[in-house]
């Protein structure tokens, strides 16, 4: 009998503890599955401490133990570190195009637009949420100076570069191929730093993971994925979540997952309006004070 081909595209989502979150990434794999399409070279994998709760979504598990979760806070304080701990771990274990996905988004189209974003070289994530010294937030503004005033140095000890007005990438998604797992490798390296002498930016990680898949040909996938972290659209949609689970608990994959897409949280129109003017602003070089996100 032959042996049946690994696959080369994974996607990844990281889910440890009781809470919310564990249905946000439920639904969010039932949107893949709702908009994944016939093809099968797509392998979803939950890293989790809780395996019971994936059962039969056609999703692989990678259990997860405490000396696992504690090792992946390197001695840290920073509970995010174990998500750039997570994917440098997925990317060393499975060879090919490795694409991290939070909990609370779903697909807005089909995830092989994600995979086809990312290969040697190339690389994804949400999309451009700021630059630091146009926020609003004095913490964004204190991270451009620290990174500005300090020296921080990569895996292989030499000195990190940053723009004089530095970016922050938003990793609702993250997409590398393991060709450039080292990036990731670097990313905690300086994440570690960084932590070491700024802890009022709890976004610290995806600063991180940004200023080195920048270095890389790095592409947005916020027409592919939607992340409703702003808390106008998560909070309402959080309460209503266990019911709409339940109440398809009992169908087929692709109908639970049909099912559940028809119930997920969408901007309003004023929502839409302003992220549409956002994105047109941060093109054309305009400041903004506040953080894009999906639209």
């Amino acid at each position: 009998m032959a042996m049946a081909m690994a696959k080369d595209k994974t996607l990844l989502y990281l889910s440890y503890g009781v809470g919310p979150h564990v249905q946000e990434i439920i639904f969010s794999i039932l949107s893949f599955h709702h908009l994944s399409g016939p093809k099968d070279d797509i392998a979803a994998v939950v890293y989790t401490d809780t395996p019971d709760a994936f059962g039969g979504l056609g999703v692989e598990i990678e259990v997860l133990d405490p000396s696992l979760l504690t090792a992946w806070l390197g001695g840290s304080t920073y509970i995010h570190r174990r998500k750039l701990a997570c994917m440098i771990d997925a990317v060393q274990r499975r060879p090919g195009k490795v694409v991290f996905v939070d909990g609370d988004t779903y697909f807005r189209r089909s995830p092989h637009l994600l995979f086809d974003r990312v290969g040697p070289g190339r690389c994804c994530m949400h999309l451009l949420e700021i630059r630091l010294r146009e926020s609003s937030s004095k913490a964004h503004r204190d991270l451009a100076d620290i990174v500005r005033d300090h020296r921080f140095v990569d895996g292989r000890g030499d000195a990190v570069s940053f723009a004089a007005n530095p970016v922050m990438w938003n990793s609702g998604v993250i997409g590398v191929h393991s060709d450039d797992a080292a990036r990731l490798d670097d990313a905690l390296v300086l994440l570690d730093q960084l932590w070491a002498v700024i802890r009022s930016v709890h976004t610290v990680e995806q600063f991180a993971v940004g200023c080195f898949l920048e270095r890389l040909d790095l592409q947005a996938t916020d027409d592919v994925v939607f992340h409703y972290w702003p808390l106008p659209l998560r909070d309402p949609f959080r309460k209503l979540l266990p019911d709409i689970l339940r109440a398809g608990l009992q169908l087929p994959v692709a109908e639970r997952a049909a099912f559940s897409y028809a119930a997920r949280p969408r901007p309003s129109a004023g929502m839409r309006l302003k992220m549409a003017i956002k994105r047109c602003l941060q093109r054309a070089g305009w400041p903004l004070r506040g953080p894009r996100a999906s639209g």
